[in-house]
């Protein structure tokens, strides 16, 4: 990478993220008021996040999602809210004397949870530092959506990304930040730390969710007890999974208007933490289907506890500001597909669709709730799966957050600890009847220990439900127990990517450090606080640019896949035109800069479904009409004859062989390929 391209990213960057950075405290003042301390900067990130989202998703959705266009767009937009917000800022209230709190050694346990899971997550961005990111679904769908994103600079056209896949009608929020660092440097070297970045939010609102109840330590430590577990940590801290993202922006908007959540609390302080709430909310259920029982849960209770003062009156500022920042890839879907969402038939007064077929799939959906009453599955597969998934206590941390639904019911708990126990229930059930929850061939849910992250939203309402008894509040056992279970986990070698576990601690504790100190000098001069995080950015900045050049070198020459070769191979195209076939792994074919195309060969069949090919001729015909310069044949590990058939007539209609290996297999077509080979003929 150049010093120019650099300087270009880095300017580009600041264009389309920092003046949210600037509106942000402006919007929070005129929507809630003058907040200070954590549940403020909590405020603040969510009302940025939404902001920058929304004006990407409107800049995207008329074909404007380009680096330079974006930046002036958000600059504009920006400026005009910053100027319409300072008008309906309020008076500032006389400074209070700020409250010394005194120094306790229960302050030290959630800062080794955090420092614990830190270490977890950047020894994951670390691996994919060497290797680049190695992850099947980062590479199948999240971030060749996102590349897909800065390739056309449309977000509103869906992009088939498999055949016989749902991956076209996932709501994708989570890639279109993934893709705003794509667009500013045109690689994803941003993508490896973006989840750590969620990681920390997610520790910001469980703080602030339990602060009120003197339980902001037990919060946090049952936050990163869940982020250690299997499905979420090892390599997350270095894909671009968006579990995290989830879980970070449902307990953001609990912790926003947790503290507003009674109903003795004015009308207008509940309003506008709700408008603020309402924008988590739709950023959440806008980033992954799992996420919606959840965000219907809290919606629904929310409403439920504050109806005396007006059902109508109580939803407009939670579902108005839910449905702004949540609905986009839902109506992208509906437009296209005639249902938002297209995998479930949808008829209105006899008008609609069926739904979406998905052939490959047929036979292998299943939900959980199917196998519950099946002794074979669930001794065979479910406990086991449980077991790796969060180690040998797994029955306690399976029971703790349903222990903290039934503790929220009793007398005396406050309504929104109810709110919570309702949601988590709401998102246990949708987790138990979700149909790839227990994907696998009939009586073999291999799928299950990885889809368990699907229940992660029910698992840490309830856990924070747990941690604001009154019992376990303000005590330091509570804390306590749940980091040695933390610890207990990452006792095992598996939760650590290899080779990376001493990068990751020595950077969790640099950051920590960094922290430490920034927040020491808040204390002092939030200005001079400000002043010392600018000088971090700027750092950042500094090393940013040798920090890439290294990444691009090794990026995908060092295994870490059973398709290292033909990645290996990729590293040289550039401005070229792919076409790929087989297990979907597309995503490094789009090269070093993301400057090449990237198609999946595949052919569109009725009621919007998109199948691979099943005869040579109607193959032949589809890669000439895709105007490729490569045919990539990948193979299944496990099944390395299913995309045989697909090697076999690339050859017969004239394709020249360039790489050969037995996971992939690379033909150049510099010519229209011919069906007069093909056995079909």
């Amino acid at each position: 990478m150049s010093l120019s391209a650099y300087v270009a990213g880095v300017i580009s960057l600041a264009c389309i993220v920092g003046p949210w950075i600037v509106t942000a405290p402006v919007l929070r003042a005129a929507v809630v008021g003058h907040l200070t301390g954590a549940e403020a900067r909590l405020t603040e990130i969510v009302l940025g996040l939404a902001g920058l989202e929304v004006t990407a998703q409107l800049t995207g959705a008329f074909g404007g999602f380009h680096r330079w266009t974006l930046a002036a767009v958000s600059l504009v937009v920006a400026a005009a809210v910053t100027t319409l917000a300072s008008r309906a800022i309020g008076p500032r209230p006389a400074r209070q004397p700020r409250e010394r709190r005194r120094w306790r050694a229960a302050v030290l346990i959630p800062i080794v949870a955090v420092l614990a899971s830190s270490a977890q997550w950047l020894a994951g961005a670390a691996s994919s530092y060497r290797t680049g990111i190695v992850q099947v679904e980062s590479l199948h769908y999240h971030l060749t959506h996102a590349a897909f994103f800065v390739q056309s600079g449309t977000l509103w056209r869906p992009h088939q990304v498999s055949a016989s896949s749902d991956a076209a009608f996932h709501p994708l929020n989570a890639e279109l930040l993934h893709a705003i660092g794509m667009l500013a440097f045109r690689n994803d070297v941003l993508s490896l730390f973006l989840n750590v970045l969620f990681l920390w939010l997610l520790f910001l609102a469980a703080w602030c969710v339990g602060e009120r109840f003197g339980a902001g330590p037990a919060a946090v430590t049952a936050a990163a007890l869940l982020s250690v577990a299997l499905p979420m940590g090892g390599t997350s801290g270095g894909n671009a999974q968006n579990d995290i993202v989830v879980l970070a922006l449902l307990v953001a908007a609990v912790g926003v208007l947790g503290q507003a959540a009674p109903v003795e609390e004015t009308a207008v302080a509940w309003t506008g933490r709700a408008v603020v709430a309402g924008l988590a909310l739709g950023l959440a259920a806008g980033t992954k289907l799992t996420a919606p029982g959840a965000v219907l849960g809290l919606l629904v209770g929310w409403v439920w506890v504050r109806r005396r003062s007006g059902a109508v009156r109580t939803a407009l500022p939670l579902v108005v500001p839910t449905l702004l920042t949540g609905s986009f890839w839902y109506l992208r879907d509906w437009w296209f597909f005639g249902s938002p969402l297209p995998t479930f038939g949808l008829h209105v007064f006899g008008v609609g669709h069926d739904a979406v077929p998905l052939p490959a799939l047929s036979g292998e959906t299943f939900t959980i709730a199917h196998y519950l009453t099946n002794a074979h599955v669930v001794r065979h597969w479910y406990v086991p799966a449980l077991h790796a998934d969060f180690g040998f206590a797994w029955p306690l941390v399976a029971l703790l957050p349903l222990a903290g639904v039934v503790l929220a019911c009793r007398k005396g708990r406050s309504t929104d600890d109810r709110v919570l126990a309702f949601a988590a229930c709401v998102a246990f059930v949708v987790f138990l009847v979700t149909p790839s929850g227990a994907q696998g061939p009939p009586g073999q849910p291999f799928l299950f220990g990885s889809n368990v992250r699907y229940a992660m939203p029910a698992m840490i309402l309830g856990l924070l439900a747990l941690v604001r008894d009154p019992w376990l509040a303000r005590r330091w056992y509570a804390p306590a127990a749940l980091t040695a279970l933390e610890l207990l986990r990452l006792s095992s070698h598996v939760d650590w990517p290899p080779g990376s576990r001493g990068r990751g601690i020595g950077a969790a504790a640099g950051c920590l450090v960094v922290v430490a100190v920034l927040v020491a000098i808040w204390r002092r001069s939030p200005a001079l606080c400000a002043a010392g995080a600018a000088v971090v950015v700027l750092a950042a900045a500094l090393v940013g640019l040798p920090f890439t050049r290294h990444y691009q070198s090794h990026r995908y020459t060092r295994g870490g896949t059973p398709y290292a070769s033909v990645f290996r191979w990729a590293r040289s195209l550039h401005h070229t035109r792919v076409g790929i076939v087989g297990f979907p792994q597309e995503y490094p074919f789009y090269g070093l800069d993301d400057s090449n195309s990237v198609v999946y060969l595949g052919q569109s069949v009725p009621h919007h479904g998109f199948n691979d090919y099943t005869r040579c001729s109607p193959w032949v015909a589809g890669v000439n009409a895709a105007r490729v310069r490569y045919v990539v044949v990948l193979s299944d590990p496990d099944a390395p004859a299913a995309t045989s058939e697909f090697t076999a007539w690339t050859g017969f209609a004239g394709g020249v062989p360039r790489f050969h290996d037995p996971a992939a297999s690379v033909f150049v077509v510099d010519r229209p390929l011919s069906s007069a080979g093909c056995p079909d003929a």
